[in-house]
């Protein structure tokens, strides 16, 4: 999801507040999302903060009601990329696995890298 810019907003010298306040406003829009467009319900929602390679990331995860045949709980992590809202999401499907699912998303969070060009993932499958 694009991040709103306005013209005073320089996305790379964001304070940390600033950052914070931005994946927050992002939780918030798709969680409304969630629930008035999709008619879902959640509870206990949670949120932590944790960064690797000196970018934050916002951890959040909610429980989806009992009557749910399959998924019970769901677990987000989101960050900033670039312009955009970067987002890696698990369903849980057995409440005792969500501690897997955190770890997953976290363990890829923390591998993701960035480039200062543009990758040509056409000629990177060729190689394949």
């Amino acid at each position: 999801m694009p991040v709103a810019k306005s013209e005073n907003l320089d996305l790379s010298a964001l304070t940390t507040a600033k950052e914070k306040t931005i994946l927050l406003d992002y939780m918030n829009y798709e969680l409304k999302y969630y629930r008035k467009k999709l008619g879902q319900r959640y509870s206990n929602l949670q949120t932590e903060w944790v960064e690797f390679n000196h970018r934050l990331f916002l951890l959040w995860y909610f429980d989806l009601p009992d009557n749910y045949k399959v998924v019970s709980k769901q677990v987000y992590v989101s960050t900033l990329f670039f312009d955009h809202v970067m987002d890696l999401n698990a369903p849980v499907f057995k409440t005792a696995d969500w501690g897997m699912a955190r770890a997953t998303l976290v363990r890829l969070a923390g591998s993701m890298k960035t480039f200062d060009k543009s990758l040509d993932l056409e000629a990177l499958r060729k190689k394949l």
